[in-house]
């Protein structure tokens, strides 16, 4: 894999009375794009670009990703320390303008409604792996910490192993088998990854008990900047079994996710690490959450922050749930 130049901003933070960012420490922010493509049966369903904009310094990430959905003006995943949070900022005025239908689909307009969504909705997340749009961004920038204490080979896949038993807690699935390499250039970020799928373990059909390949992150490209080897061009494949096959394990490719960094600057834009929160955002907090507590800890962030655990459990009901 070949390094080539990128421009970038260098901004001398000491000319303007800044403190100089900890650049050995591997701080920067990348502006890029990630390319979408799901495939069903080798036919393209689904496709879109989105911008990005990853900001890191050590083992701290953040990721904003613009438009990420039909009501969702953008997103954002960020990691503080062992856990994570995931926040959806809505299109208040296209939620509530909006038609609907009503049980036998015919159109109901206008729709009542009893109130006014929040403006967002924050998912705090009792790990670092992200399932979603930040994934990408994530394994290329922000997973090194993560792998790093990985142990044995297994992780949390940040790809669905088993779409057919798709759950909301992610972070309870089993851990996968994996390999992977990280860049011996400054900051050692990942390189390769190839994770596995275990049939048995996921009680797949007798056909794929076996291990098979459940996605592969590799970079492309690529780029030097202020004395740090990044990723330039990257991508993701994801598979997934072909359940028609009849005698020979086969599997499809029905993800290609493709990143792009087009502007790196070893400044960072965000005065913190965790998104801002507004007193009109509503948090669902699964940290303290089992398999069968679904939403159980849900509140509206009125002093725009999350609260902490003896916070949780004052209130009577959440104290069921606090371990």
């Amino acid at each position: 894999m070949k390094s080539m130049p990128l421009p970038f901003r260098l901004c001398l933070l000491a000319c303007v009375g800044w403190p100089a960012l900890d650049v050995c420490a591997g701080a920067y922010e990348v502006l890029g794009q990630l390319t979408t493509v799901i495939y069903k049966d080798g036919v393209v369903t689904h496709s879109r670009t989105n911008p990005f904009k990853a900001s890191v310094d050590g083992c701290q990430f953040r990721v904003r990703m613009e438009a990420t959905g039909l009501a969702t003006l953008y997103s954002e995943f960020a990691t503080v320390e062992d856990y994570s949070v995931e926040l959806l900022k809505n299109d208040v005025a296209l939620m509530n303008s909006a038609r609907s239908v009503d049980e036998s689909g015919f159109e109901i307009w206008p729709q009542p409604k009893p109130g006014s969504p929040p403006e967002a909705f924050l998912y705090v997340n009792p790990t670092v792996v992200p399932v979603s749009t930040a994934t990408l961004p994530w394994l290329a920038y922000g997973s090194r910490c993560y792998l790093s204490e990985a142990r044995k080979g297994m992780i949390l896949s940040p790809v669905v192993q088993d779409l057919s038993k798709w759950r909301t807690k992610y972070w309870l699935a089993p851990e996968a088998p994996a390999q992977w390499r990280f860049s011996p250039r400054h900051p050692g970020l990942l390189e390769s990854l190839v994770v596995f799928r275990d049939g048995e373990t996921l009680g797949l059909p007798a056909l794929y008990t076996g291990r098979t390949t459940n996605c592969v992150y590799e970079v492309v490209q690529w780029t030097n900047v202020a004395g740090m080897t990044l990723p330039l061009e990257f991508k993701l494949t994801r598979y997934a079994p072909d359940f028609t096959a009849k005698d020979t394990p086969r599997l499809l490719v029905d993800g290609l996710f493709r990143g792009l960094a087009k502007e790196v600057s070893p400044q960072l834009s965000i005065a913190t690490f965790i998104p801002v929160i507004s007193t009109n955002t509503q948090v669902g907090d699964r940290r303290f959450e089992d398999e069968y507590s679904e939403d159980a800890i849900v509140y509206m962030a009125t002093e725009g922050r999350i609260l902490e655990y003896e916070e949780l459990k004052k209130q009577p009901r959440f104290r069921a749930f606090m371990h």
